[in-house]
């Protein structure tokens, strides 16, 4: 361990790796037959860099990411540390023939483990960090030639690089961010909405720790009218929304349910397409059940504001969206009353019943604005599912479930759900349109299922 660090130390030293930018080309150039000699002869090759850790909204993550920052050199766990990987991605960037004298000699991965660093620093040379205005008035077409050269090579341009070159340069997109995007673009032989699509699916990834909205605005604005689609597009290969399993997850589940998508995401789509659309009702979807988790979780252990093992940063992020999307008027849905019927915090109950009075009290005043010939055709029908439907009745989404959980209420162990369920229920059956349109068929559903269950 002790010779290879060595190794490494020289490399360091004939690469130019203490000096900045452009002193290393010169030096590296000086020194480039000592460093393939060190490749081609000495077989020097640098260890492998650490695998990535598997992202998770948990304590023992943060704890991870953070002991993995506090790297010691040389190394003891057979990885590379991330200063030196820089230097040997660097290096290529000067002279990328090294490429092939390590592939010479067998180490074939060496695109692999260097790939992100040398695609992100080729563009970081372009346009540096801090750098002038007019300095990002770069010619595209030396942007295209490198990224094509290095790509020849083996490097690869994913998705998720071009996602990251994107966060990386965020406050500079307004400059650089139609260069990039046009690069992008020449490499992969694609539109630029396409680019933008496929850096959007990345971006929005709770990994990428997305904590402005620039990225989003930018790739907005390169999808075009499509962003809407585009992004139910996305949503759905997340599996973003309602799923027939979410139920048995939630009683089931002994690992953390977090957020299938970055917060910020989720925000951001709330003020694009507002909270009647579609797209914000699949996110609302997953809001309410990882919320609801954290009210299952927190209420086994009553000392605690936070599930066990999770971190609090998820646990407010998600607190916080879910008042957020209540207090913007995301409609529930009547798949959501089993859903919360999990939960006994007012926090998380109290919207939904605030939801469906409020629902109530729309639909009673626009059922009294009937005239009586308009309800004489309804009492005539006796069908009350179609009734409720072709008077715009929002009730009638809900009144299958609302029978179903009348049924169930007195079993149910969670006293402010069941308070707040009943107080509903008698509002409800209070009403005209209870007695006018619903009274004879939800008693008789009521009754059915009373003896059913006494069977």
């Amino acid at each position: 361990m002790l010779v290879k660090g060595n190794d490494m130390e020289l490399f360091h030293f004939l690469s130019g790796g203490p000096l900045v930018i452009q002193e290393a080309k010169i030096r590296l150039i000086q020194n480039v037959k000592l460093i393939k000699e060190l490749i081609l002869e000495m077989k020097f090759i640098p260890f492998p860099p650490r695998p990535k850790l598997k992202f998770a909204v948990t304590v023992e993550y943060l704890q991870l990411v953070k002991s993995m920052a506090q790297e010691e050199y040389p190394p003891r766990d057979g990885h590379e540390n991330s200063r030196q990987l820089n230097v040997i991605a660097r290096a290529i960037l000067i002279f990328p023939d090294l490429v092939k004298d390590w592939i010479s000699i067998g180490y074939l991965q060496i695109c692999r483990d260097v790939n992100d660093l040398v695609l992100q620093g080729a563009l970081l040379i372009f346009f540096p960090p801090n750098s002038p205005e007019d300095y990002d008035q770069q010619n595209m077409n030396d942007v295209v030639e490198k990224l094509k050269q290095l790509t020849e090579l083996g490097f690869e341009l994913s998705a998720s690089v071009m996602a990251d070159v994107l966060c990386i340069f965020e406050d500079k997109l307004n400059r650089i961010g139609d260069i990039l995007i046009e690069s992008f673009r020449e490499v992969h032989h694609k539109s630029g909405s396409q680019i933008a699509s496929e850096c959007l699916k990345e971006v929005v990834k709770p990994e990428k720790n997305l904590k402005r909205r620039d990225v989003l605005i930018f790739l907005k604005k390169n999808v075009g009218n499509e962003i809407q689609p585009e992004v139910n597009r996305i949503l759905d290969h997340y599996y973003v929304g309602m799923r027939k399993s979410d139920l048995k997850d939630l009683d089931e589940s002994v690992e953390i349910i977090a957020p299938k998508l970055c917060s910020l995401f989720y925000k951001w789509i709330l003020e694009e397409f507002g909270s009647e659309s579609e797209t914000a009702r699949k996110c609302f979807d997953n809001i309410i059940l990882v919320r609801v988790w954290i009210d299952i979780k927190t209420k086994e252990f009553p000392r605690q504001t936070v599930p066990k093992s999770m971190a609090s940063y998820a646990c407010t992020e998600i607190c916080t969206l879910y008042e957020e999307f209540c207090k913007n008027e995301v409609p529930f849905q009547s798949d959501h009353l089993e859903l919360i019927s999990r939960a006994n915090s007012k926090e998380v109950i109290q919207p939904l019943f605030g939801y469906l009075f409020h629902a109530l009290d729309k639909d009673e005043s626009h059922w009294i604005s009937l005239s009586d010939g308009e309800k004489e055709v309804a009492n005539k029908r006796k069908n009350v599912e179609h009734d409720l439907k072709v008077y715009d009745l929002i009730i009638a989404d809900w009144i299958d479930d609302l029978i179903v959980m009348r049924n169930e209420i007195s079993n149910n162990p969670n006293s402010n759900f069941k308070d707040q369920y009943m107080d509903f229920w008698n509002r409800l059956i209070s009403k005209r349109i209870y007695d006018d349109l619903l009274r004879t068929n939800v008693e008789g559903r009521l009754s059915k299922r009373l003896k059913h269950a006494e069977v």
